[in-house]
């Protein structure tokens, strides 16, 4: 058995599971593997979906190059692969669910969404990463981007908006929720999120938040869950390779 740690993620998009399954049942359902080249890096790509999931599993490797070294000879040989036969040397899993995203190799999480742009370029998704604590996120995050607060009809009145705002309507109509987002897009104070982010969480009228940065890598998120960044499974290799039927029945 081998360890396998997957990557937690939150699709900036809506559906993302839909849209995946309509891009592979229009554009691609009748190829058994398919054959992605991507900054010269060629990938290979099975998949198994059902209702809940889709379950990618992805072979990659180059062609180019391998130095070997000849012990007869005492020289380096280099032999030069074709772009027809490719060792696949590496593999990584991708699995979209109706409400996150798992991925085994961070720096490979968006080759599945290049795939499905590539399909059909109307389609278009972010992945944002969710960091286990305030002290990990804050770690990591160099700028803020926004901060999306859902809550009760309590906030609307009290904190963000005037009091007074409406009093010249004849009546007032409450309403259930109310949702606010900040952009900041800067810098700002280790201090001033920490506060902010225990100040979203005490509250019994804050619902949802969503306090979304920027790292060098990318974009990071937290919330008012702070979602475990990484889910472990324990997976099977044939001849050290996973197998995606195997995959598919363990996640």
């Amino acid at each position: 058995m081998s360890t396998v740690r997957m990557f937690n993620y939150i699709p900036e998009c809506v559906d993302l599971l839909g849209a995946a399954k309509r891009i592979l049942e229009n554009y691609l359902k009748d190829k058994n593997i398919i054959d992605f080249p991507l900054k010269n890096v060629t990938y290979t790509i099975r998949y198994m979906m059902d209702e809940t999931k889709i379950v990618f599993l992805v072979s990659y490797g180059k062609s180019w190059p391998n130095r070997c070294y000849d012990r007869n000879l005492k020289i380096y040989d280099d032999s030069v692969l074709s772009d027809e036969v490719i060792h696949m040397t590496n593999q990584f899993i991708f699995v979209i669910y109706q409400d996150r995203v798992l991925c085994s190799d961070n720096n490979k999480r968006n080759v599945i969404l290049n795939l499905l742009h590539d399909s059909d370029k109307n389609f278009s998704c972010n992945l944002l990463a969710v960091s286990t604590s305030i002290d990990d996120f804050i770690k990591q995050v160099k700028s803020i981007e926004s901060v999306s607060i859902t809550a009760t009809n309590d906030l609307f009145i009290n904190e963000f908006l005037n009091p007074h705002w409406g009093d010249d309507l004849d009546e007032k109509e409450p309403p259930e929720t109310t949702t606010i987002k900040m952009e900041f897009k800067r810098p700002l104070n280790e201090d001033y999120i920490i506060n902010l982010y225990k100040k979203l969480r005490r509250p019994t009228y804050i619902k949802t938040f969503n306090i979304k940065g920027e790292t060098s890598d990318g974009f990071i998120s937290i919330n008012e869950e702070s979602v475990i960044a990484k889910e472990i499974f324990e997976f099977e290799k044939e001849e050290g390779y996973y197998e995606v039927e195997e995959i598919f029945k363990k996640v």
